[in-house]
């Protein structure tokens, strides 16, 4: 349903350097692409050339803080960023945004920024819309959050604790919707997670952690 790249090293956005892994996805059109910039607690919004590929940067939007990563919901409409935070559970954060479907534009959805558990690292959304599931750095866990079809909003923040292994780095979510998998920078292990289809309810398959 999106495109992401991961990126790293030095370089600057906005007059701010860069040095920290981030994540870039395109929306399903591909017409639009965004970018979580990690030292200016911003998100940069691009257009995208359909025939070159090149990127015209538009704006940014602010963010939480240090946020690492944007996911795009498989429809299209709302922009999920993981806010790894200041190290205090009260700044770990997801933001929400709805997407503007002719600009491009993020404008941030009530209620957002969303408590998260422990230093979220990521964000996949369900391919049905909805449930969105949070990588917790911190405490070594994926938390399930329910969508709000209509505006994108995590509803029962921070969700329920699904223990992994040690510093849970991403998670994705199978295009079935029935498997979550959670790589664990840590341990050097990948978790493997059935889904609830009714509840969005996550519970770890046989043999999980995988080294």
């Amino acid at each position: 349903s999106q495109t992401c790249t991961v990126t790293g090293g030095a370089g600057t956005v906005g007059g701010a350097i860069v040095t920290s892994v981030t994540v870039t996805c395109v929306t399903p059109s591909p017409r639009f692409a965004y970018v979580a910039n990690f030292p200016d607690n911003s998100v940069s919004i691009y257009t995208v050339n359909a025939v070159t590929g090149q990127l015209r940067l538009k704006g940014y939007v602010a963010a939480g803080i240090r946020p690492l990563m944007v996911s795009i919901d498989p429809a299209g409409k709302f922009a999920y960023v993981a806010n790894n935070s200041d190290g205090s559970f009260a700044t770990s954060t997801v933001s929400v945004y709805a997407i503007n479907s002719s600009t491009g534009a993020l404008t941030e959805v009530l209620g957002s920024p969303f408590p998260a558990r422990s230093n979220p690292w990521f964000v996949s959304v369900h391919p049905s819309g909805k449930f969105a599931y949070v990588a917790n750095n911190g405490d070594a866990s994926v938390s399930v959050n329910a969508i709000d079809a209509s505006t994108g909003a995590l509803i029962s923040p921070p969700g329920v604790r699904v223990p992994v292994g040690l510093n849970p780095h991403s998670v994705t979510v199978d295009p079935s919707g029935k498997f979550a998998y959670v790589t664990n920078r840590g341990s050097n292990t990948v978790s493997a997670i059935a889904i609830n289809s009714g509840t969005g309810a996550l519970t770890e398959v046989a043999g999980s952690q995988f080294t």
